[in-house]
């Protein structure tokens, strides 16, 4: 028993090169953190499902994809640059290039921030009234707003800890901590018997990201203490960052297109409903996320130093595994889905054909492993851009024909469909412009 098991153990270890091992390593913690993130936001979603039914469900959930949407033109596509540039200058110990690009994305940052929050305030009433013809949203919209600066400023230092090969502080960071907070912030008032209403709800996400935002910055702190040249190049910033605005901010628009538009053409309640189908279904990426935030730094590194070899072989393998996963996943939701959505409340049952739906998409955005950051962290996030922003106006109109057409089933029709071609086209076009396959058949392709 002991040979076999050490012959399964050896049979492991060869299959792993250092390189996979480091990114299997780094995503390890990760994937406990994704895994503890990923439950908290279930939690609170079915919480908040009970004790504020879908309608709630539904305006909560609107306001925060609209403050995902205001987040990315915020951050101006500098998140995905200073992944990329702070990864570089750190393997070069340019400490000086690392001091200039967070003293200027920071101050950058809150200016962009400030302006977009404040114009938003002030039209909340009207976006909430005319758009989504729901009156009870402006209050919950503007709450988050004020949210939205603290938030602003965890993502991009999240960025710089990700540069620093911190893989799991910043997924902590990022999205575990503030969902932990809110989860804790619910159990409190539910044990203390407080109301739980839809404004106080929104007082508590805000909360979270202030306190988030604080922490971020003093672990920043912790890490990185050099006081160099600070810099001020905002221009040069801009201009380096607009293609990553276009490749970040295609993919954002992408994944809140469809909320955002069924709760403009159908209402609240379609949209609670929609939501939690969409949240299920994403469990199945989140393992590619955590994969992707240990891959993005090394995928540059590597590449600046023409290890084409050795990338297409980790990604290879990495994207076998992923697939094995999202196999499991499509599966189980397809048997235990009605289950799944009886947590949230009984009328949230009949959102069953649209997680099916979903996860036909999400299966294609797994399977097809890191090829979007392949192109991303290659020097060719033009192209990505490009590619996802043609894929945004096919999403856009697939959408509003769909929903028009079905309702909310349309909706989800759409996303996989646009979900699904994006993903094989980024996998075709990784490797035409790299050489780097995140599909094997390609790669041996390559190979001969």
């Amino acid at each position: 028993m002991r040979k076999l098991f050490m012959k399964i153990t050896n049979k492991i270890d060869n299959l792993l090169d250092a390189n996979l091992k480091d990114v299997i390593k780094k995503s390890g913690i990760s994937l406990i953190l994704k895994i503890f993130g990923v439950g908290f936001l279930f939690f609170n979603s079915a919480f908040l499902g009970r004790f504020l039914g879908p309608e709630g469900l539904g305006i909560i959930n609107i306001s925060l994809k609209i403050i995902a949407v205001l987040l990315m033109l915020s951050l101006l596509g500098i998140p995905h640059l200073l992944i990329k540039e702070i990864s570089i200058a750190n393997y070069n110990k340019n400490w000086n290039r690392i001091s200039e690009l967070s003293y200027t994305s920071f101050l950058l940052n809150f200016i962009s921030s400030t302006v977009i929050a404040l114009i938003i305030i002030y039209y909340a009433a009207d976006i909430s009234r005319v758009v989504f013809n729901e009156s009870e949203l402006s209050e919950p919209l503007q709450i988050m707003l004020v949210g939205m600066l603290p938030q602003s400023f965890t993502r991009l230092i999240s960025s710089l800890i990700l540069g620093f090969n911190k893989v799991w502080q910043s997924n902590l960071l990022n999205e575990t901590l503030s969902a932990f907070l809110v989860s804790l912030l619910l159990i409190f008032s539910y044990l203390l018997n407080i109301e739980i209403t839809l404004i106080k709800v929104t007082y508590m996400y805000a909360g979270s990201y202030f306190f988030v935002s604080i922490c971020s910055f003093v672990y920043w702190k912790s890490i990185f203490k050099f006081k160099g040249d600070k810099g001020n190049k905002i221009l040069k910033l801009i201009i380096a960052a607009v293609p990553f605005l276009l490749v970040n901010g295609s993919g954002i628009i992408a994944a809140n297109t469809d909320i955002l538009m069924v709760g403009w053409l159908t209402d609240s309640y379609q949209a609670g409903l929609y939501s939690v189908a969409t949240q299920i279904a994403l469990v199945t990426s989140f393992f590619l996320l955590v994969t992707n935030s240990a891959l993005s730094p090394k995928l540059a590194s590597m590449f600046a130093n023409g290890e084409i070899s050795e990338m297409n072989k980790m990604v290879q393998k990495i994207t076998l595994g992923l697939l094995v996963i999202g196999t499991v996943f499509f599966l189980f939701f397809v048997i235990f889905g009605k289950s799944i959505l009886s947590i949230w409340g009984e009328p949230f049952v009949e959102a069953y054909p649209l997680l099916v739906v979903l996860s036909i998409g999400q299966f294609f955005n797994i399977g097809t492993g890191c090829a979007g950051f392949i192109l991303i962290m290659c020097g060719y996030e033009k192209i990505h851009a490009k590619l996802s922003l043609s894929f945004v106006f096919i999403n856009i109109i697939l959408n509003y024909v769909l929903i028009i057409n079905y309702g909310i089933i349309g909706a989800a029709v759409a996303t996989a469909i646009t979900v699904g071609s994006e993903n094989i086209i980024k996998v075709v076009l990784a490797y035409k412009t790299t050489g780097i396959s995140t599909i094997k058949i390609l790669g041996r392709k390559n190979e001969k």
